[in-house]
């Protein structure tokens, strides 16, 4: 299997905002990665179809487990001589104590290999995606809701997220004697496409989402959550190496309580 090698890290770097191990399921339909944090709070959804790489064959459904961060920290700062009109390779395969990946670049063919490893019946076991009726949903730049987030982190650990309707939504952080809060709208640019047919408002951890809201996963981020319900971000993912899309998908469990 061979994949552009910068849409792999990326695809990798999402992974690991939400956990240090996981599986490759490799489908016919793409590659499928679907996990849950040891919390069970945050998920992580990503499917890439076959038109996603260079090539893409399977036989079966062959699952390969093995650490993020010992495949990402091998290729994370690799970076590509200015002016290449040509991306780098990334091919996958697999041998039965290993994950191999071989780098077909601008500087020769490398091969990087780290440890797979069997997982329990915990990690292993397939992951529904939730079935939930969203009563909201926007798109905005990636860019202002992290800035609010780190702006906010030294308020709070909670974000409200409130809109009565298409013309504001109002994300706020409280702490114990200050307050920050930003109003997205379409007069400005920051609320896209809104569909938010009813009030809608509810609570999520700031410190998660902080770890989901990140320009180098998209520019424009697309935002789902309905009253005490989860809250789902989805970044379109799209390069020239590529036929077509995919997304990184994230899902966070709302903060059910008193304010």
């Amino acid at each position: 299997m061979a994949i552009d090698l910068a849409e792999l890290r990326c695809m990798l770097d999402a992974v690991s905002r939400v956990v240090s191990e996981t599986i490759f399921r490799f489908t016919p339909d793409g590659l499928v990665v679907r996990q849950l944090d040891l919390a069970e709070v945050s998920l992580v959804d990503i499917v890439m179809p076959p038109h996603c790489f260079e090539s893409y064959e399977v036989e079966g459904a062959p699952k390969v487990t093995f650490r993020v961060d010992d495949l990402l920290k091998l290729i994370r700062n690799i970076k590509a001589p200015k002016k290449r009109a040509t991306s780098e390779r990334a091919i996958i395969s697999t041998e039965p104590s290993q994950v191999v990946l071989t780098r077909v670049g601008f500087n020769g063919t490398s091969t990087y290999k780290v440890p797979r490893f069997t997982p329990d019946k915990d990690m292993e076991r397939d992951i529904p995606i939730p079935k939930v009726e969203f009563s909201a949903y926007f798109r905005t730049p990636t860019e202002v809701i992290k800035n609010f987030l780190n702006e906010s982190k030294h308020v709070g650990d909670t974000v409200e997220m409130e809109a009565a309707g298409e013309e504001k939504v109002r994300l706020t952080t409280r702490g114990e004697v200050s307050e920050v809060s930003v109003d997205l709208t379409p007069e400005d640019g920051t609320l896209i496409d809104p569909r938010i047919p009813q009030a809608t408002k509810c609570r999520y951890d700031l410190n998660r989402l902080l770890k989901f809201v990140d320009k180098k996963l998209g520019e424009i981020v697309a935002v789902e959550y309905g009253e005490d319900k989860p809250i789902k971000l989805s970044y379109p993912r799209e390069s020239d190496s590529m036929v077509g899309t995919y997304h990184i998908d994230y899902w966070l469990a709302p903060k059910i309580g008193s304010h």
